[in-house]
């Protein structure tokens, strides 16, 4: 049955009409602002982190401190979840407080996670999904049943298939199917059916990051052990992919290392067929970045000109061709840019920089791209991109290709 929604799911994306680009080629624009209705003011005081984009390039997801961006939000320090459709310029507070969007293709099905009800900022959270379409929000995080019940322990960082079936999402539940031996859930909302996927947790091991594949079928983990018991600081790093439909799973990488300090931050591919990673093992420098390529079962190092691509935190386009990172800028004494990388034409495009083709070099990090690669969202503090000029992380997004 997951075999042939994600076949039918890949199928239907592929066939839809494309749609028109909400972005002009080489516009940058402000995301985190009010509606232009209301004056568009950028967010006026308080950080905006945690950046998603849609498949389709229409839509922003982010969390935000700043209670001027839309009304009905609440005068405290915890962040809102705010969605901002870049083609009619309206921002909507999405829930309060919350965290950790994902989006699905066309942006209409929102997965995030939020405090259980009777939380307050600071509680146990549960995951949910918000359909815009329909206005309507439900609990992801729960037992089989779409009455099942609700994780007893927090749930949090989901992520969603471009259809929107599927949701996968970490807890420390112990009330979910399988809890006892895995920590990391899929969630299929059509059939309201919950199980435990990924690795077997272990004494010493832990879960820290979990990423789906676009067609639901496929999931990368980031996971730690420590492995050294007369020291508490020395780890062993693991990447798998794991097919959803078999329950195989294969370590594309793995890393020893005396620190917490050399996490690598997985991506996958909308078919499941490439990861991409950090790679700091060989660098005192800077990360290199990994391409791992499930059908011949080879990975590789970024490089353009045969000089190796560091980078920080990849995202993929859905084929995998485009890969989104930030890194310093070349010379190196400049501060963060975001990137993108034509893996096919051996190219590398400055994302965060002003309007125009040639606009001036911007700060730019924790960067989301579209799934044809064109446009990437990110965080920036510039005092040189439009509404930059306060003193607070904004998010902008640019059409960084024609």
């Amino acid at each position: 049955m997951l075999r042939a929604a994600a076949v039918l799911g890949l199928l239907i994306s592929l066939l839809a009409p494309a749609a028109a680009a909400a972005l002009d080629p080489y516009e940058t624009v402000l995301v985190s602002r009010q509606n232009a209705a209301d004056g568009g003011a950028p967010s006026a005081d308080g950080y905006n982190i945690d950046t998603e984009i849609s498949g389709d390039g229409r839509y922003v997801a982010f969390a935000g401190e700043s209670a001027n961006l839309a009304p009905g939000r609440p005068t405290t320090f915890y962040t809102g979840l705010y969605l901002r459709d870049l083609e009619t310029e309206t921002t909507t507070l999405i829930a309060f407080p919350a965290g950790s969007p994902s989006l699905s293709h066309d942006g209409r099905y929102l997965a995030y996670d939020a405090p259980a009800e009777g939380q307050d900022g600071a509680g146990k959270r549960q995951v949910y999904l918000r359909d815009s379409q329909t206005g309507t929000t439900t609990i992801v995080s729960r037992a089989n049943g779409s009455e099942g019940a609700p994780a007893d322990d927090s749930a949090f960082d989901p992520t969603i298939s471009s259809d929107g079936r599927y949701v996968l999402f970490r807890s420390a539940a112990r009330n979910l199917p399988g809890a006892k031996h895995r920590s990391t859930f899929l969630r299929d909302l059509r059939t309201g059916r919950t199980v435990a996927v990924g690795p077997r947790q272990r004494r010493r091991y832990d879960i820290w990051d979990a990423r789906l594949s676009g067609n639901g079928r496929y999931a990368v983990f980031g996971e730690t052990e420590q492995y050294d018991g007369c020291c508490a600081e020395t780890y062993r790093f693991r990447i798998h992919r794991y097919d959803l439909r078999t329950g195989r799973s294969r370590v594309v990488f793995k890393l020893n290392h005396d620190g917490l300090d050399r996490q690598t931050t997985p991506a996958i591919s909308a078919s499941g067929r490439y990861v991409a990673f950090q790679h700091e093992g060989r660098f005192a420098d800077g990360a290199g970045l990994k391409i791992y390529d499930a059908k011949t079962g080879r990975q590789r190092l970024l490089s353009r000109r045969s000089t190796v691509i560091r980078g920080n935190a990849p995202d993929l386009s859905a084929s995998g061709r485009y890969v989104t990172f930030y890194a310093p800028s070349r010379s190196g004494f400049e501060g963060l840019r975001q990137w993108v990388y034509d893996r096919s034409r051996d190219r590398l495009h400055l994302a965060s920089r002003a309007p125009g083709r040639s606009g001036a070099a911007a700060l730019g990090w924790n960067g989301s791209i579209s799934a044809d690669g064109r446009t990437v969202a990110f965080d920036s503090e510039s005092n040189n991109l439009p509404g930059g000029d306060t003193e607070w992380e904004q998010v902008y997004a640019r059409r960084v290709l024609p």
